[in-house]
């Protein structure tokens, strides 16, 4: 990124006489990529300035990207950390924490919105304005309400909460908005500008009365952000004024919530939502600013920004994590030995206590003894790593070394645990890479020395390994294979993959979005040969995204993006 100084001369410039604003594009003065274009525009009856850059959703090299972090720093400062082409400020925030909806790849909440605001002593529900961006890339602003801090839990509604001044709306449910697991990540803000074209300011109705900022009628620093219908992003912000190179300081309006809604308007976009405002409202370029809130360089740090990044910046989230249990009453169990109804000595029987077992099903007992008696649980799971966990209802007349085999990818490993301890609840037994065959098994033995029963319930595998970032990634440890670019990048509909195998192995690959979610199984634990391969993917029926291949070779697994464009 080259030096940028950004100069305001030309505000000395007369407009035209009809008050329109005069738009200067001054992408030239920076080094930006294809797609983003920097503007700043004046007005002088009434006297506005204001900043904007527009950005195409749909160059397929860059994306836009909400970013938060625990500790505050200028938008300016955020940009440059992450790397940004451009950025501006997010959303609300408190002395201490954001309190605006912020949603990472995978699901991850970052922040939540208030839920809840009181005001003159009535408690009002919020529903707040956010901005989403899904994983082919389109956009949407909806309000949004977290019933927790679990993803499962983030729901948005097509109309605003019908708050007014002394009027609460109804509590909000579940039933009346959309579960919004799809997103890929999002911001909120608030209140939202516009809505299929038109004015439509929730200032009331997203609670911004009675709280100590400048109310909507105001006029001050604002920022906003929006898309267009041909799925451009604009990123705006109002001034109040601003310092010519020589010292000179230029008067501005700033504006009304109304007016930025205009603003937003006149520049194509369909929706648009507002964004934090005052000494935040900032435009950053790398990390330079780019306007200015307070008529200088004072800029207020921020949680959390939008930003412009290269397509590999964004974070993969990790594959989606499988955990298989199987309770002892489940398929996949079988016993050997004799079962009992009631206590015996020369078999398995239930415990009575069914509270502290999985389930509430009961665990199942038997007396200490030569190995004869077993109960093998019989999972279903991929080729990968897996954390083992056991459940058992423990009390003082268990065993002390009670031996659970687990059968693996590597072999076979025994291990003790004292069941006199860690009552209902998962107790790790180590973690294993299994073959994804019915040679994966856990077997609970009676053939333990000390103490009087051995018992068994439950058995969970929890997946450890996964693809935890959207960057081309290089196998950990060394790897016989070579995965290979797509060709042609972007495609339509269809696409070639190749790799290299400088040594017999077995070999998977498949295709993923930028959620996790498998969408195509191409090649699954195949035993191949050493040489060069190619594989076609269609990706018919799948939407315009980025999607990541990733290739495993005897467990060691490379990943690279590719891009479907319609």
């Amino acid at each position: 990124m080259k030096h940028i100084y950004i100069s305001l001369a030309f505000l000395l410039v007369s407009t035209s006489v009809n008050a329109q604003f005069v738009w200067n594009n001054r992408s030239s003065e920076f080094s930006l990529p294809e797609g983003i274009r920097v503007f700043t525009g004046h007005q002088n009856s009434p006297t506005y300035l204001l900043h904007y850059i527009e950005f195409d959703m749909t160059n397929p090299n860059y994306i836009l990207h909400p970013y938060w972090s625990s500790s505050y720093r200028t938008t300016s400062s955020f940009s440059g950390s992450v790397g940004a082409i451009a950025a501006i400020n997010g959303g609300f925030f408190s002395a201490s924490s954001s309190v605006s909806s912020m949603i990472e790849p995978g699901g991850v909440v970052k922040s939540q919105s208030i839920q809840l605001l009181n005001r003159d002593g009535i408690n009002y529900p919020v529903g707040r304005a956010f901005f989403g961006i899904l994983p082919d890339k389109s956009m949407r602003i909806d309000w949004v309400y977290h019933f927790s801090s679990s993803i499962q839990d983030f729901y948005r509604y097509d109309n605003v909460f019908a708050n007014s001044m002394g009027s609460p709306a109804p509590s909000p449910t579940k039933e009346a908005g959309i579960l919004y697991n799809d997103v890929l990540m999002g911001l909120a803000g608030g209140p939202n500008l516009v809505s299929n074209g038109q004015i439509n300011v929730t200032y009331d109705q997203e609670v911004f009365f009675g709280g100590s900022g400048l109310d909507g009628s105001s006029n001050r620093a604002r920022s906003a952000i929006g898309y267009t219908a041909d799925g451009k992003v604009i990123m705006l912000v109002a001034e109040t004024g601003a310092v010519l190179p020589g010292g000179n300081f230029v008067f501005s309006n700033g504006a009304t919530l109304n007016q930025l809604a205009q603003f937003m308007i006149d520049l194509g976009c369909i929706e648009a939502m507002n964004l934090d405002g005052g000494g935040s409202s900032t435009l950053a370029i790398g990390n330079t600013l780019y306007s200015r809130p307070s008529g200088g360089t004072f800029q207020r740090p921020v949680p959390t920004i939008f930003a412009i990044v290269p397509i590999d910046s964004l974070k993969m989230p990790a594959a989606p994590l499988e955990e298989v249990v199987i309770d002892s009453e489940m398929d996949g169990v079988t016993f050997d030995g004799t079962i009992c109804t009631g206590l015996c000595a020369n078999g398995w029987f239930q415990t009575a206590n069914l509270n502290d077992s999985y389930g509430g099903t009961g665990s199942w007992l038997s007396e200490k003894g030569d190995g004869s008696r077993t109960i093998t649980f019989a999972p279903t799971l991929k080729t990968t790593q897996y954390e083992v966990f056991g459940w058992w209802s423990a009390s003082s007349n268990r065993t002390l070394d009670t031996p659970f085999v687990i059968i693996h990818r590597d072999g076979r490993d025994t291990v003790r645990m004292n069941q006199t301890l860690q009552n209902a609840q998962w107790v790790s037994l180590g973690t294993y890479e299994f073959t994804g065959t019915p040679n994966d098994r856990v077997i609970a033995s009676n053939a333990a020395k000390n103490g009087t029963y051995v018992v068994a319930d439950a058995i969970r595998f929890v997946q450890k390994r996964a693809v935890t970032s959207i960057r081309e990634s290089e196998p950990s440890k060394p790897s016989s294979s070579q995965l290979n670019q797509n060709y042609p990048n972007p495609f339509n509909p269809s696409t070639v993959i190749g790799f290299q195998l400088s040594a017999t192995g077995t070999v998977d690959l498949r295709v993923f979005d930028t959620l996790g979610r498998e969408v195509k199984t191409i090649l699954s634990n195949e035993r191949m040969e050493s040489g060069e391969y190619t594989v076609r993917f269609d990706g018919a029926g799948l939407t315009s995204g980025t999607y990541i291949y990733r290739l495993t070779v005897d467990g060691v697994s490379t990943t690279r993006m590719m891009t479907l464009v319609r």
